[in-house]
């Protein structure tokens, strides 16, 4: 028996035969089970009042992602009509194979937010969560402003296919990465790529992107001149090519000298003023590595 305004539940298995339940007060629901049982729940329930909820899943096969967020669809739709007067916010929480989706309503005067729905993988696939989301905030009729990511201690998995998972995120305009390996990243940052096999036509990788940061993280310093230059000087006006990226508000790199993680080779001042006049000065923050009072070619290739 429901008697708040908000259910906490450890769900089990529902048989497909039993009937929906409606539960026209239910403004807030709490559920933490495997994505299967979750998905079997959501299914059996009507909360045509909900404003909020909070899904926490552990385990669960591969297939299990695509069916409970396909079950979440109605609630997710629900919960952010209920706010249309905020604008939204989607805040991606990456760590191992976790993952958590905050979205938060902001309101018009900026004042205060309120947390629309948080759902959150644990012990999972967290690339396919990451794709099967992004494909539902693009089927659902919301508008996300903005989505930010957070990525926290991965060195090996932060590979190719989970940046295509990424890339489906509505609009990611902010990036912030510690302990990672984000020389990839950066390489496919620095020049478009090609939209379709066999065409000669080109894209800006998050194109919306304003604000980098890496702290403790695996890079080559040299990629990062590679990268503004790419993205940002004369090469970018490249034939073929769609559109342009925006230009980054903030790239913050930071960390200390002692991590034997971080590329040890210094970004050298004459580098440093590069990066520094093409993004502006207030867009650069590096704080790894005693820079040395000499200066090195700019040069790095």
């Amino acid at each position: 028996m429901i008697a708040e305004d908000e259910m906490e539940s450890d769900a089990k298995e529902r048989n497909p035969n039993t009937p929906i339940v409606n539960l026209p007060t239910l403004q807030h629901l709490s559920l933490t089970a495997p994505p299967r049982y979750s998905a079997s729940l959501l299914s059996g329930i009507a909360v045509p009042l909900i404003r909020g909820f909070v899904l926490r899943c552990y385990g669960g096969e591969k297939d299990d992602f695509a069916t409970l967020l396909s079950s979440l669809k109605p609630l997710l739709q629900t919960s952010t009509d209920r706010h249309f007067n905020h604008r939204l916010v989607l805040e991606v929480y990456l760590q191992y194979e976790e993952v958590e989706f905050r979205l938060k309503g902001i309101s018009a005067e900026r004042k205060r937010h309120v947390e629309i729905f948080t759902v959150s993988f644990v012990d999972g696939w967290a690339g396919d969560a990451m794709d099967e989301m992004g494909t539902i905030l693009m089927d659902i009729n919301i508008n996300v402003d903005h989505t930010t990511l957070h990525v926290k201690s991965m060195q090996d998995t932060f590979h190719p296919s989970m940046l295509v998972a990424v890339e489906k995120l509505p609009r990611v305009t902010r990036m912030a990465f510690d302990n990672c390996d984000v020389q990839w990243l950066l390489q496919v940052l620095t020049s478009p790529i090609q939209t379709e096999l066999n065409s000669n036509e080109k894209r800006w990788i998050f194109a919306n992107l304003e604000e980098l940061e890496m702290d403790c993280c695996i890079f080559d310093p040299r990629q990062v001149l590679r990268m503004v230059k790419g993205r940002f000087g004369s090469q970018q006006h490249k034939e073929g090519c769609v559109g342009f990226p925006v230009w980054l508000k903030k790239l913050r790199i930071s960390g200390r000298s002692n991590d034997p993680w971080v590329v040890a080779k210094d970004l050298s001042p004459g580098m440093m003023r590069v990066i520094q006049t093409m993004l502006g000065d207030d867009c650069l923050e590096w704080d790894v590595w005693t820079i040395e009072d000499s200066d090195d070619d700019v040069n790095p290739w």
